[in-house]
């Protein structure tokens, strides 16, 4: 027979040589190198954030509730559960959401049965609305400093980043935008979470001269440091840069409160005779540059007294704010650039109305003509666009909602419909709240009446 033709050898071998990867030395290294890579693999694994993350979505959205023509003739107790982490209700279309330990539960409004979840290692510090979407503060070593935005009807992760948020924050929304509270930093964020502004005590500015007190403006020339652009000359010297000082690192952030890309803050610096009252915009664009750390000051003025309270911005686009004198029981309205333009008497107690706000935040509600603020014994009304008081209900709960083309507000023993231009009562609601009786936060999904009340959520319908 023929001999069989011998294989081709591959380009540059010899006849019988052998690969290298067929020594027994070759193939411990090759297992050494990748158990290394496998338990360097391991290790990333288990210290990184999805590791320390358990997560379930909902299978599919559930489908939104219809909202009642009219508020219902009795309310009954569907389901409640433990929400500490929750300021007031968090809820859209059909989803309950409650916040504790380090979990965040999706909830069907009607059943209170998990629909979904999101649990990290961490602490949560708050959960918020925004977007239809639960925001998720988690508490890490420098504050409160995760955020994740979850979609309200599946539980699905949107976005998410690391801020500057301090511990005790609560976020505030206008609905383009979320405010991040803090006694020495705000923070806001749109919708994708990008910071947007941030305003007081900035960690790394750009610009050290873009954060200036209350009532300064940064001069062309750093040698003059900061002019005084709204007080007398007399008071120039607090306005004078001290080399080597951030501007602001001794200012206090009393309060805030937001709407229409406006916010309002009260706050007092080292050396003032009394507290500012400040309306800066939610972003400054400026030659297509967002300077997050530059803010755009609307409004600016010194006030008459000391432990100021934010209660309301208007919704008009001109910056106008309520501010209330706690030791003089007053309410002064303030128009741009600084001008007092209304002062009106509060009959509450001085010590309820420096309790009334909930770390700086007022309680508050914006109906379709009015802005109602909870004081801690009665809900005021006044007029969205100027902030004049329409109303005064006494012994009530809570701020109110609009609910079922009425106007509701938490009292004793239940809820009452009101008429919300006049806050007289057509008739009221009996509810059972099984002996609590601390302030209610309330809010709604289609039929279903929520309450925040302290640590617990409720769900009645």
């Amino acid at each position: 027979m023929p001999a069989s033709p011998e294989p081709p050898r591959e380009p540059g071998r010899r006849a019988g040589a052998r690969s290298p990867w067929t020594r027994p030395r070759d193939r411990i290294v090759t297992a050494v190198v990748v158990a290394v890579v496998v338990v360097v693999g391991a290790l990333v694994w288990a210290q990184s954030d999805s590791r320390a993350t358990s997560r379930s979505t909902a299978a599919r959205e559930q489908t939104e509730l219809p909202e009642p023509k009219e508020p219902p003739g009795q309310l009954r107790e569907l389901w409640r559960a433990p929400s500490p982490k929750t300021i007031l209700p968090v809820a859209h279309g059909a989803t309950v959401v409650t916040g504790e330990g380090g979990k965040v539960t999706g909830r069907d409004a009607e059943t209170g049965e998990q629909v979904w979840h999101y649990e990290r290692d961490l602490p949560l510090c708050t959960v918020g609305e925004a977007w239809s979407s639960a925001l998720a503060v988690y508490r890490k070593s420098s504050g409160c400093s995760e955020v994740s935005r979850l979609d309200l009807a599946t539980g699905r992760l949107q976005a998410q980043r690391n801020g500057d948020a301090e511990l005790g924050t609560r976020l505030l929304s206008d609905g383009t935008h979320v405010l991040a509270t803090g006694r020495k930093l705000l923070n806001v964020w749109s919708r994708d979470l990008i910071r947007t502004m941030e305003y007081g005590r900035v960690p790394a500015p750009v610009e050290p001269d873009r954060q200036h007190r209350p009532g300064c403006s940064a001069t062309s020339s750093p040698s003059k440091g900061q002019v005084e652009t709204s007080t007398p000359p007399s008071q120039e010297r607090r306005c004078l840069a001290d080399t080597g000082v951030p501007p602001r690192s001794d200012c206090a952030l009393n309060s805030m409160a937001l709407l229409a890309g406006k916010i309002a803050i009260t706050e007092r610096c080292a050396g003032d005779r009394s507290d500012w009252l400040t309306v800066i915009g939610t972003t400054n664009e400026q030659d297509g540059e967002n300077r997050s750390d530059e803010p755009k000051v609307l409004l600016s003025a010194e006030l008459p007294g000391a432990d100021a309270r934010v209660v309301a911005v208007a919704r008009d686009e001109e910056p106008r704010a309520a501010v209330v004198l706690p030791h003089t029981r007053q309410l002064l309205i303030y128009a741009k650039p600084g001008k007092l333009v209304n002062q009106y008497s509060l009959t509450m107690p001085t010590e309820e109305l420096l309790d009334a706000h909930v770390d700086g935040t007022p309680q508050l509600t914006h109906g379709p003509s009015s802005v109602l603020w909870f004081s801690g014994s009665a809900t005021l009304a006044m007029d969205a666009e100027t902030l004049r008081p329409r109303w005064t209900l006494p012994n009530t709960r809570g701020t109110g909602m609009q609910w079922a083309d009425s106007m509701v507000v938490p009292i004793d023993g239940g809820i009452a419909v009101i008429d919300e231009e006049t806050g007289e009562s057509s008739r009221t609601v009996a509810i059972d709240r099984s002996g609590y009786e601390g302030p209610v936060r309330l809010s709604h999904v289609g039929p279903v009446l929520l309450e925040q009340r302290g640590d617990t959520l409720v769900a009645l319908r």
